[in-house]
């Protein structure tokens, strides 16, 4: 291994290490100036874009390129580039970890690994939780506009709330859970409705024993993947979840697995990218 991330073994040294190199003094990171410090882990975690991709994809592609393995808890790259960027590590003998990209602290992704080969009919799942917020908020009374607004100065949604409440966020991770079961797909193959809600209605639901979600669903049946805001019964696991909270109902066969935790917050996350470095380094130890 070479001297950096990928072998440093407590927080001290790593925070020593990017105070000497990587951070470049103007708030952001010079990837050829990290490529050339012979690191082997380089942990990403920057805003996403789907429209472009970039400089997102740009970023993930040098560094495998380069033979350097990534930990990331952001989406853009898979959404966009699954199986593209899952070869380009295998071709240079790096690695890439993405747990912390779906439900970061519950883990969703070990769970729909497990599946694979199995007879999996669909995923249902609430995997946004600024919209949970939302329609939480609008469920007690509140305006569409105003709960939007709190959302974002609460810090709970990004700056353009319509990440979350469109479904990009939520699109960009039934991707990466419907390429982990082999269905390949990109952010550009999911159907997103948008936040097309009725206040009345969704509070009127209610009543009716049911409350508004931003279901991500993913029919392997009929091959497709949609995202869009609707009625769920509230004997549904997914009708349970509020605000940092997600879960998925997953049809295998005949039966039904279901999994519910937290999305977060930010300490939680950070510990996921932990997690995935220990086992990019079990891995190099025991070639």
């Amino acid at each position: 291994m070479g001297n950096g991330v990928g072998n440093c073994m407590d927080r001290d040294e790593i925070m020593n290490y990017v105070n000497k190199g990587i951070y470049n003094g103007t708030g952001g990171i010079n990837i050829d100036d990290l490529i050339s410090a012979n690191i082997d882990v380089a942990v990403v975690s920057i805003p996403p874009n789907y429209g472009s991709g970039e400089p997102n994809l740009g970023i993930y592609r040098k560094l495998l390129s380069n033979g350097i393995s990534i930990i990331t808890a952001d989406k853009t790259g898979l959404a966009l580039d699954f199986s593209g960027l899952l070869k380009l590590a295998n071709d240079n003998d790096a690695q890439i970890r993405y747990r912390a990209t779906v439900m970061a602290g519950t883990p969703a992704i070990d769970l729909v690994r497990g599946l694979r080969g199995r007879s999996v009919r669909d995923i249902k799942a609430v995997l946004n939780a600024t919209t949970n917020f939302v329609l939480t908020k609008i469920e007690g009374g509140s305006s569409s506009r105003d709960a939007i607004d709190l959302a974002v100065k609460e810090k709970l949604a990004e700056p353009d709330p319509r990440i979350d409440l469109d479904g990009w966020d939520a699109g960009a991770k039934l991707v990466i859970l419907a390429n982990e079961l082999g269905f390949k797909s990109t952010l550009r193959d999911v159907k997103l409705t948008g936040f097309n809600v009725n206040e009345d209605d969704v509070r009127k639901a209610i009543k009716e024993g049911k409350r508004f979600k931003q279901v991500a669903w993913a029919d392997f049946l009929k091959g497709r993947l949609t995202v869009s805001i609707i009625p769920v019964n509230n004997d549904s696991i997914l009708a349970s979840v509020n605000g940092n909270y997600n879960a998925i109902e997953i049809s295998v066969g005949d039966d039904m697995i279901t999994l519910r935790g937290p999305a977060g917050p930010s300490r939680t996350t950070a510990e996921v990218l932990m997690t995935d470095l220990m086992e990019i380094q079990a891995i190099k130890r025991s070639r």
